[in-house]
């Protein structure tokens, strides 16, 4: 009989603008183990910013792989996984969930520039988001909201060590 290994590794995956980044880091926040796989950003023409959604999986597949190889048992110690990515980039997908479009434009794209400013310039902006942020603090100070950070960590950590039994497999297993 095989023994089972402790689950006291964290998971973590960043895509960014120049990189997918996978972490594993022990229960304190150290980190074990890092990999990293660089993609192309796209600039056909001066500001203009894009990537291929395919290359930030191919990347995300391959450091995954790579840090949970670097340490022994690496996959069977993972009890959670935090990931972020890069904001605003709009990966239109279709019905059978395939891309639509090869590349797609990220953040730092120029294009829009002149509807935002012509946006800005018919808007009320500043006050539009002072309401939105009035309205954060609100719901911040609710009872439902205290209630859930008050109880929320230890109740709701426990489901974060369920695993699904067989993942979705849509793009191929890491």
């Amino acid at each position: 009989m095989v023994a089972s290994r402790p689950r006291n590794l964290v998971l973590a995956i960043d895509v960014g603008t120049g990189s997918v980044r996978a972490a594993l880091l022990d229960l304190r926040g150290r980190t074990v183990a890092f990999r990293a796989r660089q993609h192309d950003q796209i600039v056909p023409s001066f500001g203009r910013a894009e990537q291929r959604p395919a290359d930030w999986w191919a990347g995300a597949v391959a450091s995954i792989r790579d840090v949970l190889d670097a340490v022994e048992g690496g996959a069977q110690r993972v009890v959670a996984v935090a990931a972020c990515g890069q904001m605003h980039g709009t990966v239109l997908i279709d019905a059978g969930g395939e891309l639509v479009l090869d590349s797609v434009q990220l953040w730092n794209d120029k294009r829009a520039t002149a509807q935002v400013s012509a946006f800005s310039a018919s808007s009320d902006v500043q006050s539009a988001f002072g309401r939105l942020a009035r309205l954060q603090a609100a719901m911040d100070r609710s009872p439902p909201a205290r209630s859930a950070r008050s109880r929320g960590d230890a109740a709701h950590a426990e489901g974060l060590h369920q695993f699904p039994a067989d993942p979705p497999a849509r793009h191929g297993r890491i």
